[in-house]
């Protein structure tokens, strides 16, 4: 299935603009008229949604915490801030054990930057929060409970050079500190998500390689916080991490951008390694232009969802928000761009639906102003209660596997019927055309005999009549 273009007119205020809504699957742009901005998403068995980011329209200082309920369908049931005369930004969210949620973030004072952490009931009524300052600088990016009823928190420090390191903070069930951690060199570090498992934490962030390139970083530690093991992951190309999932498998899961070549546009990608660190797979995932994963969630076939942005699939509009979808060894199996015709959408978080029928993404919208953007969608990103196998299929579809390839590639291609000629063109990176091959079929497979052709990046094209309707990127890698 290609990509399919959701293009939508926002009310941008305080009202929440239902954009297509049917059984409970909906795309909603909601907040205040000034600038609102939402980095992380849960869902309750009620099926009530919680979504949670910051704000500069609300009660406290320049910029909020923000706390919305929603219902099942996208109706917004209230809204609650949180902060100081000071400002600070809305960073994760996460439910706790006793069905309560914990939120992180920072909060920028006049000294510096420290972290901020709150425990609130399902009201948004405030059990307790925290400050975690120094004279030096502290964000947190993470937060989750541990097994022992406290909380581990994952972001950054400033060190006595005043470069980023990783940081690491553990505290008890009452927000206390228990004991913290900072992980760097001499350049800069910053922590992006940390996973309790067994006898201890996964940490993963990025990393500055002292070659002008960021590459992605992680920790295994031990279950107070000390270096069991490291390894860097990366290459001369500049690579970023937003975050790391355990797998169902026992094995663990992350993801960012990362360039293809010297300097070109990121493409997001996956890397999934074992207990050991060692690398088991990777895959990128992008078109010509700009791209990014920032949230990945596993799915009930083992799979992964995955959401970030996109610019490389419409013409003339920044950014557009991307959910793709992959098999349990990260074949890309669809995807799909939501978001308004020509302002800048972004997936911030993904997760299950509560009842297993999809996703739930939170994010950004912007046109003349940032706004909470919350999608609920079917398991196959679908803004509607139809099942896929009874819905009309888009007429065009053009999908190569795998990729990145070695050997051989298969194109799968459907077409719109009709009086029209179509050909699949196979490019280098500098647009020469290395092969052709005329469809004589409205559907089938295409297979491309790679193996002599140098490891990097390509292109396969879907000519119709005289012009080219379609590109889409190609990785060959080393044998």
């Amino acid at each position: 299935m290609l990509l399919k273009k959701i293009s939508t007119c926002f009310l941008l205020f305080v009202m929440a603009v239902p954009v297509f809504s049917q059984n409970h699957f909906f795309e909603k742009a909601f907040g205040t008229s000034g600038n609102d901005f939402s980095r992380s998403v849960k869902q309750l068995a009620d099926g009530s949604i919680y979504v949670f980011g910051n704000t500069d329209s609300g009660t406290y200082g320049a910029n909020d915490l923000s706390l919305t309920k929603l219902d099942q369908d996208g109706n917004q049931l209230w809204t609650k801030y949180y902060g100081t005369p000071n400002s600070e930004n809305g960073l994760y969210l996460n439910t706790t054990a006793d069905h309560h949620f914990i939120f992180t973030g920072e909060s920028v004072t006049s000294s510096g930057v420290d972290i901020l952490f709150y425990k609130v009931d399902t009201s948004g009524i405030i059990s307790w929060n925290k400050t975690y300052a120094t004279a030096l600088n502290e964000s947190g990016n993470y937060i989750e409970q541990t097994k022992d009823g406290g909380y581990i928190i994952a972001g950054m420090q400033t060190d006595s050079t005043g470069h980023n390191d990783f940081f690491v903070l553990k505290v008890n069930d009452k927000g206390e500190d228990q004991w913290h951690r900072s992980f760097g060199t001499s350049r800069n570090e910053y922590a992006k998500c940390i996973r309790e498992i067994n006898n201890g934490f996964i940490l993963v962030g990025d990393i500055d390689d002292s070659l002008a390139n960021y590459n992605v970083g992680v920790y295994r530690l031990d279950t107070l916080g000390k270096e069991v093991w490291f390894k860097n992951y990366g290459d001369s190309l500049a690579n970023g991490s937003q975050g790391i999932l355990c797998t169902s498998d026992g094995n663990y899961l992350f993801f960012g951008e990362t360039e293809i070549s010297q300097g070109s546009a990121f493409d997001g990608f996956l890397e999934k390694i074992d207990t050991n660190g060692t690398v088991l797979w990777k895959h990128n995932y992008g078109g010509t232009n700009s791209d990014a994963v920032f949230s990945v969630v596993e799915t009930t076939d083992g799979g992964f969802a995955c959401t970030g942005y996109s610019n490389s699939y419409t013409s003339n509009k920044p950014l557009d928000l991307l959910l793709f979808k992959t098999d349990p060894s990260g074949n890309l199996m669809w995807q799909e761009i939501y978001g308004d015709s020509n302002g800048i959408d972004i997936g911030y978080e993904i997760i299950n639906a509560y009842d297993d029928s999809g996703y739930v993404i939170t994010g950004k919208t912007f046109t003349s102003s940032d706004d909470y953007y919350l999608l609920r969608v079917n398991d196959r990103g679908n803004i509607t209660d139809v099942p896929y196998s009874e819905k009309l299929e888009s007429p065009i579809q053009l999908i190569a596997y795998p990729n990145p390839a070695t050997l051989n590639i298969s194109i799968r291609y459907k077409l719109n019927t009709g009086k029209k000629e179509y050909s699949l063109l196979l490019f280098d990176v500098y647009g020469r055309r290395l092969s052709e091959q005329v469809l004589l079929q409205n559907e089938g497979t295409i297979q491309f005999d790679v193996n002599r052709l140098p490891p990097g990046v390509y292109f396969y094209s879907l000519k119709e009549d005289t012009k080219i309707i379609i590109t889409k990127k190609l990785i060959l890698t080393e044998y």
